[in-house]
């Protein structure tokens, strides 16, 4: 059986198949010695051999995983995936952790640490270390971790704070915590009957609310199998929190789940779904939204123009689109039911302009929830502004392409649609053959592609695409579209005078050194760094793979530009969070597609390896060699 390391680094091979990769590189990457990759390597080797595939060594260049048999390999990587998805791996602390939590989380009795620890095949002094982070993880929840001499451990607290410990800590998924007797998820159980009361009772949610719903309704009747029931009394309910209608289906939703387990129930369970449900609602765009949301959402929108000089007022997708967001929003808030959403960091990444100006929008709308607001709701209202950005944003004219290929007018079709598919402000897309192309006439056109290597390598300002598009293509050309047409437009951006690599002791420093360094060279007032420290309390500035990007809460420079620090040593940034990379970023108020930079940004962002790479070689000449290698193929 592999562990969990060699199921990552094959994974790691499968991803890339046919494609060499070093020894060091994944020494690096997994901060283990080319020995241990080494000996880790011949163990896959050995697996991958029954699985229809060949992990071939290169003399001197690395490995390279050959598959022989498609569909043989891809069956052992789901293989693969569901071990490491649902199986612990006692070599590694954090699934250490997952085990006691899930184990003790169960279980009525105390349990011994000796126990824990044989069972894990570790020692006691290893099992004492492991305790301590579960403390940490129970406090979150307001639960304690029990010690009684001569019988064991056991956690203790209300049962409806074990229950958002198990759904939020991902207990319900991991390790097929939610089973049923034939030891099958009862997941699709519990949605079957979900689903056709609120079909019944024309009670309208969206997909993913209905997921966290019916996540909420398996943990809790799992644990009232197990004979874990909320305590009564343990929720106040005034008569105006929740319609009557949302308790009688409630009431059936639990009625039927409990008599498809042959269950008995108490109020208490039909409050808290009642609760949690009156939060997911997703309200009809018949339906009334009151005056009060109306400005809410208008206020909002003003300031978002005023920030960042984008007036999105008159998009009226956008408005109906978060005032049916925000209803379920307020209810969620009140009672403290926030919805999860694992895809934030990628959200933050892919789309981090959709983020901020979400955050700042939420803020400024709903000021008196700031302490409650997470980055998972934000993530979800990123979207809709995400969608809103691509529908609205400024364009000065029409755009122009010029399209060359070997093939017949006829045989572009296919191209050209794709293209009009994917952009929408596209005036004309000419086509050319190779032997017909006239370089004189590329100024004319904002984007000039070819599907011909050797006209791509003969003539520097087309760029080379497939034929059937791929998402790289897009890529391609909407940054060919913005006005991005080399890696010189985003390395531009970056300065050696806007550098810092040295010791420093906290989050506020770090912003300090950054800005000062901003305002010598652009010589800017105060203004930009007082802007910057409003945006962090209203804010959250981590973006994940340990990069924080402080900005100001609004447009103030005459510039783009973007100010890199890398501390010596890891500092905290917020909570827990610890940071190795920072990025100070302002954009151009002057410039209506200034923004744009958050979208070329999140290919840098997004990139783990990259990021790594940059931190481990902390001068600037690696920073502008690593952005080259990043944004190299997009051109």
């Amino acid at each position: 059986m592999l562990t969990k390391r060699q199921i990552e680094i094959f994974m790691d091979y499968y991803a890339h198949h046919d494609e060499i990769i070093k020894s060091k590189i994944l020494a690096d990457k997994y901060n283990i010695s080319i020995r241990t990759i080494q000996n880790d390597i011949q163990v896959i080797r050995d697996e991958v051999e029954k699985a229809g595939a060949e992990l071939k060594s290169i003399s001197s260049k690395g490995h390279v995983l050959l598959i022989k048999n498609q569909a043989l390999c891809a069956s052992f990587a789901d293989h693969l995936t569901l071990d490491y998805n649902s199986n612990y791996f006692f070599d590694v602390q954090a699934s250490r952790v997952d085990y006691l939590l899930s184990t003790l989380i169960t279980s009525h009795d105390f349990i011994k640490s000796q126990d824990l620890a044989d069972a894990m095949y570790i020692s006691r002094s290893r099992i004492s270390v492991d305790l301590a982070l579960l403390k940490e993880v129970l406090k979150k929840y307001n639960l304690s971790l029990v010690s009684k001499p001569y019988y064991g451990l056991k956690i203790e607290g209300s049962e409806i704070n074990k229950r958002q410990c198990i759904i939020k800590e991902n207990l319900c998924f991991a390790h097929n915590f939610i089973q049923n007797e034939k030891d099958e998820p009862i997941i699709n159980e519990v949605k079957n009957i979900v689903t056709q009361i609120l079909v019944d009772s024309h009670y309208k949610i969206s997909d993913i609310a209905l997921q966290n719903l019916i996540i909420h309704i398996a943990t809790a009747i799992e644990r009232m199998r197990s004979g874990n029931y909320l305590e009564q009394q343990s929720i106040n309910l005034k008569d105006d929190d929740v319609f009557h209608h949302v308790l009688e289906i409630s009431n059936k939703i639990i009625q039927s789940c409990c008599n498809k387990y042959s269950l008995p129930y108490t109020e208490s369970e039909v409050v808290l779904l009642a609760l949690n449900l009156q939060g997911k609602r997703e309200y009809d765009q018949q339906e009334y939204i009151s005056d009060e949301i109306n400005k809410k959402i208008y206020h909002g929108l003003q300031q978002i123009n005023e920030n960042y000089n984008l007036d999105l007022t008159n998009d009226l997708n956008l408005r109906i689109s978060l005032g049916l967001h925000i209803l379920p929003l307020l209810s969620r808030l009140k009672t403290g039911m926030l919805l999860k959403n694992i895809m934030t960091y990628t959200i933050k990444q892919k789309f981090p302009f959709a983020f901020d100006i979400a955050s700042t929008f939420t803020y400024s709308i709903l000021p008196e929830y700031k302490e409650r607001l997470s980055d998972d709701e934000i993530s979800y209202l990123a979207l809709h502004f995400s969608v809103s950005l691509n529908q609205t944003t400024p364009v000065a004219n029409r755009k122009d392409i010029l399209l060359i290929c070997s093939q017949q007018k006829s045989e572009t079709i296919l191209i050209q649609q794709k293209i009009k598919q994917w952009f929408n402000n596209i005036n004309e897309i000419k086509t050319v053959s190779a032997s017909m192309v006239k370089p004189e006439i590329f100024d004319d056109y904002n984007a000039i592609l070819t599907t011909e290597s050797k006209i791509a390598e003969a003539y520097p300002k087309a760029m080379l695409v497939n034929y059937f598009l791929t998402d790289t293509d897009y890529q391609k050309i909407e940054m060919a579209l913005n006005g991005f047409t080399s890696v010189k437009d985003i390395l531009d951006k970056f300065d050696e005078d806007l550098f810092y690599y040295g010791n420093v002791k906290d989050k506020y420093e770090m912003i300090d050194i950054l800005f000062k360094k901003a305002k010598k060279k652009f010589k800017l007032s105060d203004e930009l760094y007082d802007s910057v420290m409003l945006h962090e309390k209203i804010a959250s500035s981590c973006f994940g793979n340990k990069l924080a990007i402080p900005h100001p809460e609004r447009l103030i420079t005459d510039c783009t530009f973007i100010t890199v620090g890398i501390p010596k040593e890891e500092i905290i940034w917020e909570g827990d969070t610890s940071i190795n990379l920072v990025m100070l970023v302002s954009i151009d108020k002057n410039n209506v597609r200034a923004y744009q930079l958050w979208y070329y940004l999140s290919f840098l962002i997004s990139n783990k390896d990259m990021l790594d790479r940059i931190t481990k070689v902390p001068t600037y000449e690696n920073l502008i060699s690593i952005i080259n290698d990043v944004y190299k193929n997009l051109f």
